[in-house]
């Protein structure tokens, strides 16, 4: 991609980036479920790894009861062939200060396929760790 479309995948990715993230925020599950994939991958950097979209709501439910002032904040997005690499911050009441976090997020048909979290810092409840 070059020029101009790169500036419209860049806005359109940000958008939808955005709207996860206030679906996420707002625990707004039927949100959620109109831009993920019905196979979503979720990985975390500790190895942890989650697969199907109910199977991550389920979870993200697990992580909001156990911290109901689990939030996440987006400070920039940036995208290029079908993926979003997303800097910003995970507020939790584990943490003593909210922790800087990089999110990958990748993109099939318009709506996000595979989620991958970078963070020196667990999550309050972590996902299940993959078998190796």
């Amino acid at each position: 991609m070059g020029g101009l479309s790169d500036r419209f995948w860049n806005g359109a990715a940000a958008q939808l980036v955005n709207a996860i993230i206030a679906a996420v925020n707002a625990r707004d599950f039927d949100a959620l479920e109109r831009y993920a994939t019905a196979d979503l991958l979720f990985c975390d950097s500790r190895g942890g790894q989650i697969s199907g979209l109910a199977r991550v709501i389920d979870w993200l439910r697990d992580v909001i009861a156990a911290d109901p002032s689990f939030a996440l904040q987006v400070d920039a997005v940036t995208s290029s062939n079908g993926s979003a690499l997303v800097t910003g911050t995970t507020v939790s009441r584990f943490f003593p200060e909210a922790r800087r976090t990089l999110w990958r997020l990748t993109f099939s048909g318009g709506r996000v396929s595979e989620w991958r979290r970078y963070s020196a810092d667990p999550l309050p409840v972590p996902p299940p760790l993959t078998a190796h």
